[in-house]
């Protein structure tokens, strides 16, 4: 009786650590700007059609790993883009990808790194949401359920 106690034990030991691993990716807090006159510039930015952003919360409970694009239906093109201070003015641009660094986490929030939408074909309100797939170098796609707020 006492053997079959232990060997009980250890299996469910087993089976709990099991059960304990985490992804390596984890992306949480995903929201979007919704479009309309004013929130990203007006609706045509740089003649790019409608736009908006997103913004999430990406953690590494692994390796170092970098966000390297994103899809989605709400968008024919998204972006990985930054923001800078170039001489007290708030220059976006593209880049090539957002690191994320082992064992951390890097924030994409306003002013800083953020997923660009562009030449969407509907405007997106408070209240909506999507679906983004982000693709990592290592993680690879991941999909994330995006809501729609004001920042």
């Amino acid at each position: 009786m006492m053997v079959r106690v232990m060997i009980i034990a250890v299996l469910a030991a087993l089976l709990g650590a099991c059960g304990a691993t985490q992804p390596p990716i984890v992306v949480s807090e995903a929201w979007a700007r919704p479009t309309s006159d004013g929130a990203m510039g007006g609706d045509d930015m740089h003649g790019m059609g409608m736009s908006s952003a997103i913004y999430l919360k990406i953690a590494s409970n692994a390796g170092e790993d970098r966000l390297t694009g994103a899809t989605s239906t709400v968008s024919d093109t998204i972006e990985t883009h930054n923001v800078e201070n170039a001489d007290g003015v708030m220059k976006m641009f593209k880049v090539d990808g957002i690191p994320v660094p082992a064992n951390g986490t890097v924030e994409l929030k306003p002013g800083s790194y953020h997923l660009m939408l562009l030449n969407m074909a509907e405007p997106l309100a408070v209240g909506d949401t999507f679906t983004a797939t982000l693709q990592f170098a290592n993680a690879g796609a991941i999909e994330v359920e995006v809501t729609v707020r004001m920042p």
